[in-house]
């Protein structure tokens, strides 16, 4: 991962694993003090579908509205880089995808993007009707932050 990291100059990181639900997420925590979120999106995720949510989320983040992870974008001014990973035998999926690296070992090319760390919980139920009233006041919120000015 710290070749990838390269990608966005971000020097030597700590690197935790948070799992795979849609995206595989890690935090990453900088020498520097300064926290950001890798995601390696899955490889059905289109190129122009991960930068028009990047580009949404950067505008978010510069008009000062709802507080949202802020994009990061690599030393070549993309939002993204690519990464391959290590496809599992039982992924019958994947293996569709699959090409063989230089070492003859079958990966999956993944886009990765790199967003300032944001604290959080993660939820381990889902919401319950009382969470609906927050929940909508936030996306009013992000409605109204994605508004032409």
């Amino acid at each position: 991962m710290s070749d990838l990291l390269a990608a966005w100059d971000t020097g030597p990181v700590a690197l935790t694993e948070l799992g795979a639900t849609h995206n595989h997420a890690y935090r990453v925590d900088v020498e520097d003090g300064s926290r950001y979120l890798l995601r390696l999106h899955v490889a059905r995720r289109k190129q122009r579908e991960i930068d028009l949510e990047l580009d949404w989320l950067d505008a978010l983040a510069a008009r000062g509205g709802p507080s949202v992870p802020d994009p990061q974008r690599t030393r070549h001014g993309s939002w993204t880089a690519t990464v391959e990973v290590p496809v599992p035998d039982h992924d019958e999926v994947g293996l569709r995808r699959a090409v063989a690296s230089a070492s003859g070992e079958r990966v999956e090319r993944r886009l990765a993007s790199l967003l300032t760390w944001h604290d959080g919980d993660m939820l381990s139920s889902l919401p319950a009707s009382s969470d609906a009233g927050p929940f909508a006041e936030t996306l009013a919120a992000l409605h109204a932050a994605g508004a032409d000015p």
